[in-house]
């Protein structure tokens, strides 16, 4: 998925394999990016952090067991993540922790693009 967070809302910009469009932020497992300094994070298993196990994603279809994410940033401010989940859990190989985080940082480089390109044409 790629979400774009604000307070109130995580919108899914585009995502296979979940039925909704937006979460209330407060509910969201992307909200997490506003509580931690790092730009990257990985549960292998859902149900055994306390952050994440009382998650209606988590308890409830489609029942989310593995999540990792990447913060998206413009201007200095975090403006939504690019995530992957399953609903089995998991580890990433270092090739695939690699690939993720090469598609995280051109999906950053693509919302500061087209951000600068609205702003050009304004």
């Amino acid at each position: 998925m790629f979400n774009l967070l604000d307070e109130n809302r995580d919108w899914f910009k585009a995502r296979v394999g979940l039925p909704l469009w937006e979460f209330a932020a407060q509910k969201s497992m992307c909200d997490i990016f506003f509580e931690i300094h790092d730009d990257v994070t990985l549960m292998a298993d859902t149900l055994l952090d306390a952050r994440f196990a009382d998650l209606s994603f988590v308890l409830n279809s489609p029942k989310i067991r593995f999540y990792v994410a990447a913060r998206l940033v413009s201007t200095g401010h975090t403006v939504g993540t690019l995530c992957a989940y399953d609903t089995e859990p998991k580890t990433l190989t270092a090739q695939q922790t690699r690939i993720f985080l090469t598609l995280a940082a051109e999906a950053a480089r693509t919302l500061v693009a087209r951000k600068e390109s609205y702003a050009a044409a304004a």
